[in-house]
């Protein structure tokens, strides 16, 4: 729960493009828009405004569990689908199951060679 209160004139961008994402070999193709999705993410939780935190909470889970069952081209980028799934603790998410299944897919098929 948010307990922070913020002016009534409070400006708050909900504009995500989180969902822009994709992999590329070593990691994430280059987003300057996805650290503005986390800070966005992080603006609003401080607020007294739960339908807008979890507006831009469920938008950005569904952006991240698009991009968590997207295959992972290459090893790297593997291990950058392991650190998004820990640290947004997407284990304990509805998709978390079929992440940590996409990220066994992944490695399975890196360590096969292709």
């Amino acid at each position: 729960m948010n307990t922070a209160v913020a002016p009534a004139n409070a400006a708050v961008s909900v504009g995500s493009d989180f969902r822009r994402l994709t992999w590329r070999r070593g990691g994430l193709a280059p987003s300057p828009s996805s650290a503005r999705a986390e800070a966005e993410l992080a603006g609003v939780a401080h607020l007294d405004n739960d339908r807008l935190y979890d507006r831009v909470l469920g938008r950005h889970n569904a952006a991240l569990e698009r991009l968590l069952r997207a295959a992972a081209p290459d090893l790297a980028a593997a291990v950058r689908k392991l650190d998004l799934i820990l640290r947004h603790q997407v284990f304990e998410l509805t998709f978390g199951e079929a992440s940590l299944a996409a990220l066994k897919h992944d490695l399975a098929r890196l360590a096969a060679g292709g």
